[in-house]
């Protein structure tokens, strides 16, 4: 449950609803879905590949901390420091993204 949980957090964090749960009703709506995603892609490609390494385990493979360590052959303490510099950049990184009219 913790999991699923947290899963369903990271979009709500990052300003974003989750690609599955997202439905156009209207070609407006779809346009403006295509840019929130591709906002979010080009936040994501601002990260290191350890910090998006460490996302997508932790978010799309909905692995713990101490999974991802294992997986890795890293510290746990690396995993919550990337994990945490991710979401740091992510927030910065959209931020910097101009509300739509």
């Amino acid at each position: 449950m913790r999991r699923q949980a947290r899963f369903s957090e990271l979009p709500d964090q990052l300003g974003v609803m989750a690609p599955q749960a997202v439905v156009a009703e209207s070609a407006d709506d779809d346009a403006v879905l295509r840019e929130a995603r591709g906002e979010v892609q080009a936040a994501l490609a601002t990260l290191s590949k350890a910090e998006r390494e460490v996302l997508d385990l932790a978010y799309w493979g909905g692995l713990t901390q101490s999974e991802i360590a294992t997986k890795l052959g890293i510290p746990s303490g690396t995993v919550k420091s990337r994990t945490f510099s991710a979401l740091r950049h992510l927030r910065e990184a959209l931020s910097q993204v101009p509300e739509p009219v």
